[in-house]
Formats: structure tokens, sequence, C-alpha cells
């Protein structure tokens, strides 16, 4: 069990991935700073304005009625201009994590509008999503923004809800090369709840001196902290099963396919023997087809050579006897043209 591992092994300071850490770490009011500092990181890196100051609220929602389900959002806070903001924080990929998402910002923007009013205006919502997962594997970018545009122009259409996506397992940085202040978190929501001491270069920043004060296990009770490793071995665990169901599904996939390349491999083949044999009988039944033809042709010039041979005696001998030119020509059908060349040449 957790409680009975060595204090050794155990990690200096909790995982912001776990339900736990996360609500310790931003649900706290007097960690405020932390909040507001995680997201004007994110929004400087958008091009979005710095708030300046914001209020938590409870982020469990009632449905519009009885029949409609019940909302329950990591993190909402309201700015001093009154824009909503909701921090997720996703320890691995869902099957309805996009439409889920979707919701929490049509929701969060729906809900500003009351009874009689004439026109919308509506303040902006900012869905942020610390993941981590991979989301998009066509982009190498950490950060996305996801929104409503035309496609002829990418011109938003509908100005709010907004998503920003934040792919941690992307961020590959060493610690001495961190630079901002959105590098920091970053680093810091991927390796804090496995590192054991500070990294010096966050140590001069003193909101993350305030984060790893605040996120140290050792300033927590032995129920809090047998509450907080229960809390990482079930996140494990069912890091371990989707892993498993991942591994297995790919196993799934390789099978298939190597089953449709077999297949397709075993299907040219056939195609091929097929293609050789009709090939083979056209050619054979070809040249069969010409040498009868050439037989044909062989045996009709040889008769009619032949006849030509025997009308020639047969004119001779009729001459020899003193037929005439008329009945001639009508035993053997001959042309005055050759009988007279025949005639000829019995007299040469």
């Amino acid at each position: 069990m957790a409680d009975e591992h060595n204090p050794d092994d155990l990690p200096r300071f909790l995982d912001p991935f776990t339900d736990f850490g996360f609500k310790t770490l931003f649900l706290q009011p007097k960690n405020l700073d932390l909040v507001i500092n995680l997201i004007n990181a994110v929004f400087e890196s958008i091009g979005e304005p710095k708030i300046m100051s914001a209020r938590i609220v409870n982020g469990e929602h009632t449905g519009f009625d009885s029949t409609k389900k019940r909302v329950v959002q990591d993190l909402e806070c309201i700015t001093e201009r009154n824009a909503t903001i909701i921090v997720e924080v996703q320890q691995a990929r869902e099957v309805d994590f996009v439409e889920r998402m979707g919701f929490y910002g049509m929701r969060a923007a729906i809900v500003q509008t009351k009874r009689g009013e004439k026109h919308y205006s509506l303040v902006p919502v900012f869905v942020v999503c610390l993941m981590n997962f991979i989301y998009r594997k066509d982009h190498p970018g950490v950060v996305h923004v996801a929104e409503t545009l035309f496609r002829d122009s990418s011109r938003p259409f509908i100005p709010t809800p907004r998503y920003v996506l934040v792919e941690v397992p992307k961020f590959h940085k060493a610690e001495e090369d961190l630079r901002t202040s959105l590098e920091g978190w970053i680093w810091s929501m991927g390796n804090m709840g496995r590192i054991k001491e500070i990294p010096n270069v966050l140590k001069k920043e003193p909101i993350f001196e305030h984060l790893y004060h605040e996120a140290e296990l050792g300033n927590f009770s032995a129920d809090e902290q047998k509450r907080y490793l229960k809390n990482l071995e079930e996140n494990r665990q069912v890091k371990y099963a989707l892993e498993y169901v991942l591994q297995q599904a790919k196993i799934d996939v390789d099978a298939a396919r190597a089953e449709a390349k077999e297949t397709v491999e075993t299907a040219k083949k056939e195609i091929a023997e097929a293609f050789a044999v009709a090939v083979a009988e056209a050619v054979a039944e070809a040249v069969a087809e010409a040498v009868a033809e050439a037989v044909v042709e062989a045996k009709v010039g040889g008769k009619a050579e032949g006849k030509a041979e025997g009308k020639a005696e047969l004119v001779a001998e009729m001459l020899q006897n003193g037929a005439d030119w008329t009945t001639i020509s009508k035993l053997t059908g001959i042309t005055q043209e050759s009988f007279d060349q025949m005639k000829g040449q019995m007299k040469n």
C-alpha cells in the first residue's frame, strides 16, 4: 500500500494532474495569485490581454431544468471585466473530451443572457485545458487556440467561447533552458510530481516559490498525505489501464494490417496467375488461328494453281484435235485473251 512506502520513495511535491493536487493548488483562496499567474502566462502566449484580478466561483452547476445534467468543472473564475475563464485539467483523453469542452464553453456563454433582454452582448469566455496527453499529433506546437471561424477567410464568426489547449507532454525543454513564465508552468505541470528539488531557474521567481511551497507533501497532515497517495495510485492505475488498452488496440490494428496485406498479396498473385493463363490462352488461340489460315490459304492456292494447269492442258489437247474457239470457250470458260496466249505458245 502507498502508506507502507519508504519515506525516501515518496514524492516531495503534489502532482497537479491529480484531483487532490489541482484542487489544493488552485481552488484555495490563498492561492488566487497562482491562478492569475497561470492564466496570464497562457494569455500572453496567445496575444490576449492580462487579467489583473479574478474571483474563483463554484465550478458545479445544476442543469437548466430538472431533466438536464449537472456540470462539474475543475476551476471557473471571473475577471474584473466579467470575462469567464474555465480551467480544466485532463489526465487522459476521453471519448467525449472535445464535446465536454465545447459544452462548458457554450454553457458559460449562454448563462450570461437574462430573460427579457433584446440583444445578446456577450463577454469573453475562455476554456483553458491543461492536458497530460497529446491531442494534436498533426501539429508540433504546445499551445493551440480553437474558435468558430469563417472557412474562406479564417475571420471569427462567433467571438466567444474560445478554447485554449495546452499539451504538456509535447514540452521537452530542460529545466536550465526555461525562459518564460509559461515554460516554467508547463514544465512544472509535467514534472513537479516526480522531482525532489525545485529547479534553480524557478527559485528566482516568487510565484514558483509559492507554487512549490504549497505543493510540498510534507506540509500536509498524515491523513491528507494518505488521501493524496491513494489519489495518485488511482491515477496511475487509470493510466496503466489506458496504456494497456491502447497497446492492445495497436496490436489488433497491426494484426489486421498484416492480414490485409497478406490478403492483398495473395489476391495480386492470383490475379497475376489468372492474367498469365488468360494471356497464354489468347496467344495460343491466335497462333492456332494464324496457322489454320495459312494452311487454308496454301491449300486454296494449290488447288487454284493445279486447276489452272489442268485447264491449260485441256485447251492444248482440244486445239490439237481441231476444236475451234467457240467450242473451247463453252467447255472451259477460258477468255479470248487467254486462248490467244495459249495458242501462240503452242505455235512456238
